[in-house]
């Protein structure tokens, strides 16, 4: 029973090595460019963002609020 038993384990390693290191190894492909972030640093005007009011639904710009205190709720659910 014992032989039995290392006999699977020895042919799980074996297949399973081979396997492991190919899954693993880097394919060294290059990330492609980041073409829709926008850079933002401290004291820099907030970027132009037009999105629809909650109370009416017309168009409303985070410019809107410029000299008051504004909290953005960025949410996303993937």
């Amino acid at each position: 029973m014992k032989k039995w038993i290392m006999g699977i384990v020895a042919i799980g390693l074996a297949a399973g090595g081979p396997t492991g290191i190919m899954l693993t190894r880097n394919t060294e492909q290059a990330a492609p460019p980041k073409t829709d972030a926008v850079e933002f640093h401290e004291g820099q005007m907030f970027p132009t963002l037009i999105l629809p009011r909650l109370r009416d639904g017309r168009p409303g710009s985070v410019a809107d609020f410029r000299g008051k205190k504004l909290i953005l709720h960025i949410f996303a659910s993937w």
